[in-house]
């Protein structure tokens, strides 16, 4: 790129830009004189692209590994990102309200539509919901509105789901016939919505970890092919788009034990357009949509100008050559011969060959590697461009707390019994007690330390590891984290992965159409720049008005 700071620029005498600008012609005829001076009229040694022959190896993944675990995937029958970034949907140790009224109306449901109405009424009589306390009223009263239209309605799911793989059948339902098959399929169900990520239906099998990493804050994961030795890894995934420039070329050694599939197609080249792109003639004018000749660029901004260049130099020099990409496969370019108007044939090399130790070459679009040149790679993750976003369900943040020295981890919402999500600060509200008004001249209180809200869990550093952070808690009485999102109470966190400007978390449902027609629904955790620092409103030995 030496050539980028050469150009030339036209100077005229006069401070005055409108003569220049209105480019008056007196003899036509010197029109045609400056062509031939400037070799316009005479013919160019140099063909026009006419056919192009690609061969293109296509190297599906096969595989994915994240902890240690490795499990198949295929790219057509499930979305890469639903697999890495499916979390549970229900938690089998805790369950709550709406979970065990949906579970015992699906059995009720089923149970009905096959005419065993009788069944239903006992099921209600052994199994009925239990009540909430006066507390989770008092703090969830939508959950409570809830609870009380559907007690004397529906059963308690949870009472029959643990019975019922206690004993491995219900006594009221038989071993055998119809009533004990819909409880099969119940079971079935049901299980695949407790098992950690990635359940059953996503590819994975019941004890693989989950993909998030609770100390990093992130997806950590890789992929790769059987037609490959090497791994593509994928590091601080946030739960937003997964994109190809994401991933990146390992050396794994892995022994490839199948062949890409090789394709074989022939196009024809076709000069590129874009906007802004100058026109071939003195005379005809570009769109005066986009003007490139405004960008602002100085001796500093190498991308900038080389864009520019691009535009105004090489810019009709380019020729798109269309070729369709396999999704979920890394795709590598074999072989691309050109042939001219002349009948020369020419055999087109990459920009960066694996052979070469030229460290100023350059690619682009292009997956890179950490250990040697980019692989001259292209990858259409398998991924779910138009999926549909639920509601936030769960929110947390991390922010640091200079006065105090602490980390602190506030629990925004959560999700409630009702399965909305529950407003922990309005929760607290409802909970909490208005306390006495202050006398102005009232006797002072002396206070030791003040109190923090309920769902702000300060995270200190570990002695003797200078990187790492764990949450502890408050004082004895505190309970940790109820949500997913912050780890529980010991749990560690690295210390750069919560910068000045803090950390937001959230958790939504994510819902996409794949191409084989089956809709896959998962819940996401997602990680963003939170905004700025905050104040817990912690303070030690103090005196106010009581």
């Amino acid at each position: 790129m030496r050539d980028v700071f050469a150009r030339i620029e036209p100077r005229t005498r006069s401070d005055s830009l409108e003569p220049g600008i209105a480019a008056r012609l007196w003899d036509p005829a010197w029109m045609l004189a400056r062509q031939w001076v400037l070799g316009e009229l005479d013919g160019e040694d140099a063909g026009t692209p006419v056919s192009a022959i690609l061969e293109v190896d296509h190297h599906a993944v096969t595989h994915a590994s994240w902890e240690g675990q490795e499990i198949p995937f295929d790219p057509k029958a499930v979305p890469l990102d639903a697999m890495i970034e499916g979390d549970r949907i229900y938690s089998a140790s805790d369950w709550a309200l709406r979970q065990r009224v949906e579970a015992g109306q699906t059995l009720v449901r089923a149970l009905r539509s096959a005419g065993f109405t009788s069944l239903v009424s006992e099921l209600l009589q052994i199994y009925p919901l239990r009540e909430m306390n006066a507390d989770q009223v008092k703090r969830e009263p939508r959950a409570a509105g809830l609870q009380a239209l559907a007690v004397g309605r529906v059963p308690d799911g949870e009472s029959i789901y643990k019975k019922a793989r206690e004993l491995g059948h219900l006594p009221i339902l038989g071993q055998q016939g119809d009533p004990a098959q819909i409880l099969s399929d119940w079971l079935v169900d049901l299980s695949s919505q407790f098992c950690e990520p990635p359940s059953p239906p996503l590819g994975g099998a019941k004890g693989i970890p989950p993909v998030w990493d609770k100390s990093r804050l992130d997806y950590s994961f890789s992929v790769r092919c059987a037609s490959l030795s090497d791994e593509f890894r994928v590091l601080e995934h946030r739960g937003l788009r997964m994109d190809w420039y994401g991933f990146e070329q390992i050396q794994a050694g892995n022994q490839a034990t199948v062949q890409p599939n090789r394709q074989t197609v022939t196009r024809v080249p076709t000069p590129i357009r874009f906007g802004g792109m100058p026109e071939p003639r003195y005379w005809t004018f570009e769109n005066a949509n986009i003007d490139l000749g405004s960008v602002e660029a100085s001796s500093t901004d190498l991308a900038r100008m080389a864009i520019l260049q691009f535009a105004f130099a090489y810019g009709n020099d380019a020729f798109l050559i269309p070729v369709a990409l396999p999704v979920g496969a890394f795709s590598r370019i074999v072989s691309l011969k050109v042939a001219d108007t002349f009948g020369q044939t020419t055999a087109i090399l990459p920009a960066m060959r694996r052979q070469t130790l030229d460290r100023s070459a350059w690619s682009f679009l292009a997956i890179s590697e950490t250990a040697g040149m980019p692989g001259n790679l292209l990858f259409v993750p398998p991924v779910a461009d138009h999926a549909q976003f639920g509601v936030v369900l769960e929110e947390a943040t991390l922010l640091r707390d200079e006065m105090a020295n602490l980390v602190w981890g506030v629990e925004r919402k959560v999700e409630g019994e009702d399965g909305r999500p529950l407003d922990r600060a309005q929760a607290l509200q409802r909970e909490t007690d208005a306390p006495p008004e202050a006398l102005a001249n009232g006797p002072l209180t002396y206070t030791l330390q003040t109190g923090v809200p309920a769902n702000w869990f300060p995270i200190a550093d570990v002695p003797g590891q200078p990187r790492m952070m764990k949450l502890v808690p408050f004082d004895q009485f505190s309970e940790g984290p109820r949500g997913r999102l912050l780890p529980a109470k010991g749990g560690e966190i690295f210390e750069e992965e919560v910068p000045r400007e803090g950390v937001r978390l959230c958790q939504r449902y994510v819902m996409a159409r794949w191409f084989n027609g089956e809709t896959f629904v998962w819940r996401r955790t997602e990680r963003a720049t939170g905004r700025g620092e905050g104040s817990s409103g912690l303070r030690f030995d103090i005196a106010e008005p009581s």
